[in-house]
């Protein structure tokens, strides 16, 4: 039955057969039937048939009493024709949407079940590398868990160790650890894995039969689970290494224990034969003075040049080995070159007339007045050449050329190069460069007319190296040679050296009264330096040790002491800190002489605090000038030299009676302030801080109207922008000499005139 009306009205078709009837089904008003399309129902009611106009029946009639006479017999079926189309396509749809997921799939499978057999087999392959790799290694290559229990160890390990495979199992890495080794590795262990995850150590281990084997061990962290759980190893045996370290060290040993033996016996040398030579060149000064008779000064003119070649040689030697030893140390300052190329003219003077050659200079005129240049170094330099040069020169000229050019854009600093020139024998190729080396002279030079150790050059080649340049050499034979240094870096300095008046014999001092101590072992050198300071005035006391010296000191205090550093009982070092232990000793001033040339370097220099530093033969001439120096009150006879010519040590001319007034406290402030740092620099120099000291000078002079402390003050600070050393200290050990010349000067003009009334 199918349902088409609505209402009150029920259309329903009937079904018998092939025959398909439409019928009405007329409903009580509001009534509704409980009958869905496509239903089976059973009607029972009244029966009618119904007859068209012609008396055809062409249809019935059934009266239904109640809803109740209407009963649905089987409701519609859900599954339809079409529906089952419809099922039926889906299905097939998704049956061959699952057949070729499937057969995608079984692909997807092969792919990777065949890529998991050959990840499988190169693991196997590999597994099989590795384990070939570690059987046959040399290395030794160990696993232990963290407690050191070891989980492997290849053949090598077993080898080396002494242990079969069976005698190892059980064995752990503290077994075989030495037992100096244990703690060491132990704590290395248990500290955190750096960022490369490798931990490596020396060890040493012990064999079965209690052999130590020295090993150099990495190891790696195995990971699990994100925390270490064991320890993969690879060691080497470094035994011949730890050998071939101790014979180097060893033999470094020995080569510094050589060099000591050297430098100990080249001081003791130095020290043996400048002794002699102090009191031989010496009493030659003096004698030359006193001797009126021409042929025995020309006696005792031979022996001053004999002794001073003889030096020049010993000189040489010990020049070579501080350079060799590297204790040389260059010394910079503002250096003149035009002066010192004018020095040497006149040093080779004579011996240039004697062989009738000229001697040229040749210096570009633009180059600076004044170069940053280790003076000492560079007239050494200078001097051997010009040496050479005449020494194998029999006729013809000298030449001394000096130029320069800007050694980079950037500073002033420039390249500086000088030449020495000569007409003599010349130098052949090929033993141009063994001349450079140490004791080695031209092959066929004739020794007895040439002479020379051998050592000018080469030391030459090595002081220029020590400044940062070079030395060439251009010659033929019979044509002459050419030496040519040349300095890529040299500063120019900012202001010129100081120039002035050369002494060139000693001069005749008036000292004041004062007591002068020599302290030396050596009984010439105690006569020498009497018979230098012999018609000066001076009270002069010997000592032959420091012990002697410190008695004497305590019975009677010296103004000044004279103090060889090399004696028996107690050296010059030793007796210079005992005496600045006591405050009644730290302001007597001391000069210290000594013959050797070894320790300059020596540390002990700068604590002792000398007021002066002098190296055997000392001249009469020098030892005065410091003297003088030192001693307040000294009067020179003749042209001041320049040691004197400071302007400090003026005190004739204070700006004002007011000024000079304010001395007293400036001397107080100065005493306050300033004399504490002055002592410490006096022990330990510190450039940076004797700067400062100068300012802190300066400053109060510029307040207290003191023109001479400023000028010490402006000096000092210009000596430690330099760099001076030498001088520095010099002018520093002045300050307290100036203070109490200040403070004189400042009580002087307190007092009042002897006839002043008096309150």
């Amino acid at each position: 039955m199918n349902r088409h009306g609505e209402g009150d009205e029920l259309h329903l078709n009937f079904q018998s057969g092939s025959d398909i009837f439409e019928a009405r089904l007329a409903l009580p008003k509001h009534q509704e039937l409980p009958v869905s399309d496509g239903s089976r129902v059973r009607l029972h009611g009244i029966y009618r048939t119904v007859y068209d106009d012609y008396g055809v029946p062409n249809g019935f009639e059934l009266h239904v009493g109640s809803p109740s006479d209407l009963v649905v017999l089987e409701h519609p079926s859900w599954w339809t024709a079409q529906r089952a189309v419809t099922v039926a396509g889906g299905l097939t749809a998704f049956s061959g949407a699952g057949l070729m997921w499937v057969i995608l799939l079984r692909r997807r499978v092969r792919a990777q079940t065949s890529l998991i057999r050959r990840q499988l087999a190169a693991e196997t392959a590999l597994e099989a590398r590795y384990r070939d790799l570690v059987e046959n290694a040399h290395d030794l290559i160990f696993t232990h868990d963290l407690e050191g229990r070891f989980l492997s160890l290849n053949p090598a390990t077993l080898e080396r160790l002494g242990y079969s495979q069976a005698e190892a199992t059980g064995l752990t890495l503290w077994h075989v650890l030495a037992p100096e080794s244990r703690d060491p590795v132990r704590a290395l262990l248990q500290q955190p894995v750096g960022p490369a995850g490798v931990i490596a150590y020396e060890a040493v281990c012990l064999t079965r039969s209690q052999t130590p084997v020295h090993l150099e061990v990495s190891c790696r962290p195995i990971q699990q689970d994100g925390q270490p759980a064991a320890i993969q190893a690879i060691a080497r045996d470094i035994g011949d290494r730890k050998r071939t370290e101790e014979e180097l060290k060893f033999a470094k040993e020995a080569a510094e224990a050589n060099t000591r033996a050297k430098s100990e016996f080249l001081a003791n040398m130095s020290h043996e034969i400048r002794t002699p030579m102090n009191a031989i060149l010496g009493f030659a000064d003096i004698l030359t003075t006193k001797i009126q008779d021409l042929t025995l000064r020309d006696y005792v003119a031979s022996i001053q040049s004999a002794g001073k070649v003889l030096l020049h040689l010993i000189n040489d030697v010990l020049d070579l080995s501080k350079i060799e030893a590297g204790r040389m140390e260059l010394q910079f300052s503002a250096v003149d070159p035009r002066s010192v190329f004018a020095e040497i003219r006149q040093a080779f003077a004579a011996r240039c007339a004697e062989k009738g050659l000229a001697f040229q200079i040749e210096v570009e005129p633009a180059l600076p007045a004044a170069l940053v240049l280790d003076e000492v170094r560079f007239r050494q330099v200078l001097f051997n050449l010009v040496g050479n040069a005449v020494k194998f020169t029999a006729s013809g000229r000298i030449t001394l050329r000096a130029s320069h050019r800007a050694a980079t854009a950037i500073d002033s600093d420039i390249e500086f190069t000088f030449a020495v020139q000569d007409t003599g024998i010349g130098v052949p190729v090929d033993q141009q460069a063994v001349i450079f080396e140490a004791f080695q002279q031209q092959r066929g030079q004739c020794h007895s007319q040439y002479g020379g150790t051998g050592l000018g050059l080469t030391i030459c080649r090595r002081l220029v190296e020590m400044m940062g340049g070079h030395l060439e050499l251009r010659s033929q034979p019979g044509e002459g040679s050419e030496f040519k240094v040349v300095l890529p870096r040299v500063e120019v300095a900012a202001t010129a050296p100081a120039s002035g008046p050369r002494l060139e014999c000693a001069a005749a001092y008036e000292f004041p009264p004062a007591r002068v101590l020599v302290v030396d072992d050596v009984p010439t050198n105690r006569a020498l330096l009497k018979a230098y300071l012999a018609g000066t005035g001076l009270m002069v006391d010997e000592a032959v040790h420091g012990a002697e010296a410190l008695e004497r000191v305590a019975h009677e205090r010296p103004d000044l002491i004279l103090l060889d550093l090399k004696m028996p009982v107690m050296d010059g070092f030793e007796f210079a800190r005992r005496l600045r232990s006591d405050s009644a000793g730290q302001r007597i001033p001391i000069i210290a002489i000594t013959a050797s040339v070894i320790d300059d370097g020596d540390a002990r220099h700068a604590e002792a605090g000398w007021a002066a530093y002098m190296r055997k033969p000392v001249s009469q001439e020098h030892l005065l000038q410091e003297m003088a120096r030192l001693l307040p009150g000294t009067v020179r006879h003749g042209p001041l030299p320049v040691a004197l010519a400071k302007p400090w040590q003026d005190m004739s001319a204070p700006p004002s009676a007011e000024a000079r007034r304010k001395w007293p406290k400036l001397v107080q402030r100065l005493r306050d302030e300033c004399v504490p740092e002055w002592q410490q620099l006096q022990r330990r120099l510190y450039v940076n801080r004797v700067a400062t000291l100068a300012g802190r000078v300066a400053e109060l002079a510029r307040e207290y109207e003191a023109p001479p402390l400023l000028s010490w003050a402006d000096e000092l600070r210009r000596q430690a922008e330099s760099f001076d050393m030498k001088q520095l200290r010099v002018t520093l050990a002045e300050f307290e000499p100036l203070l109490d010349q200040i403070d004189a000067v400042a009580h002087a003009d307190a007092a009042p005139p002897p006839n002043a009334p008096t309150v």
